[in-house]
């Protein structure tokens, strides 16, 4: 087995490890290359290769003062090799002094190592996934709102939303991001599909509530689903939810997948409506520096 910088020529197996280690994800060879091309926070990334095939990966980004965020993925064909611990040293080399956060896959063996290299679980989320054909119809749309593709919206006003709604995540995965960072590395990521997302818009085209979706392989994932304060309680989040489901349902899709921390109750409560079930578990983990 051999240490590498991740390059482009990596970025299939790369791919194939994540749907193999975070199966409820969505991946492609061109979403990694978009994103190692684009994504400014990104510190290093590397693979572990043996005879020309990925068995694991990682990739560590800038988070906050003091801390990095790391992804370490092993293909579950090659578990309990050493991969894991080979990717986490060179993790610890990039971060310094500084704590190492991140985001553990629910199942025991994962629990297991993350346990044993001094990760401390601090919340747990949860990964739901709905057959889009079986979804209950929309809800009523409010006489002064329309709901429309994200294709019909600008940009820049999902991204206005996203402002607003970021912070009340209560994982803290979801944070504000300048306008030109959104465009380069979610609106034009290869995995987006504004054509599934919905969006509730004013008269005058702004959005006040949007689901975002990206789509790989006939699988999708609802990435975020966001109202601004100032429309909650009209069930919104139902209601471009369960538009952007039906329009993964005409586009041949037979599972969405979203996670949720598990404080975020409106959101379960939403999801549970919607026919979403529990699939899978993560925890928000970090190593002290």
């Amino acid at each position: 087995m051999q240490l590498r910088f991740a390059t482009g020529g990596a970025a299939e197996g790369w791919a194939q490890v994540q749907m193999s280690a975070s199966p409820f994800l969505v991946s492609s060879e061109e979403a990694v290359l978009h994103d190692m091309a684009h994504h400014p926070a990104t510190l290093a990334r590397y693979v572990v290769v043996e005879d020309g095939q990925v068995l694991g990966l990682t990739r560590v980004r800038d988070s906050r003062p003091g801390e990095v965020r790391a992804m370490i993925q092993v293909h579950v064909d090659h578990r309990g090799r050493g991969v894991g611990t080979l990717l986490l040293a060179q993790v610890l080399r990039v971060a310094g002094d500084r704590s190492v956060a991140g985001v553990v896959n629910g199942d025991d063996h994962s629990v297991g190592v993350s346990d044993h290299w001094g990760f401390v679980r601090e919340r747990s989320h949860r990964i739901s996934a709905v057959d889009p054909r079986d979804a209950p119809p929309a809800p009523p749309t409010p006489d002064d709102l329309t709901v429309v593709p994200l294709t019909d919206v600008d940009p820049a006003g999902v991204w206005a939303c996203l402002q607003e709604v970021a912070l009340d995540d209560p994982s803290g995965l979801t944070r504000p991001v300048p306008l030109d960072e959104f465009l380069a590395t979610e609106w034009a990521d290869p995995l987006h599909r504004p054509d599934l997302g919905r969006a509730a818009v004013t008269a005058d085209g702004t959005p006040v509530a949007y689901a975002e979706i990206t789509a790989a392989h006939g699988r999708a994932w609802n990435a975020m689903t966001g109202t601004l304060p100032s429309h909650r309680g009209r069930g919104l989040a139902t209601l471009v939810k369960a538009h952007a489901l039906a329009a993964c349902a005409a586009a041949g899709i037979t599972s969405c997948g979203t996670g949720n921390d598990d404080a975020n109750a409106p959101m379960l409560a939403v999801n549970d409506r919607l026919g979403y079930r529990p699939s899978a578990v993560t925890w928000s983990a970090r190593r002290a520096g």
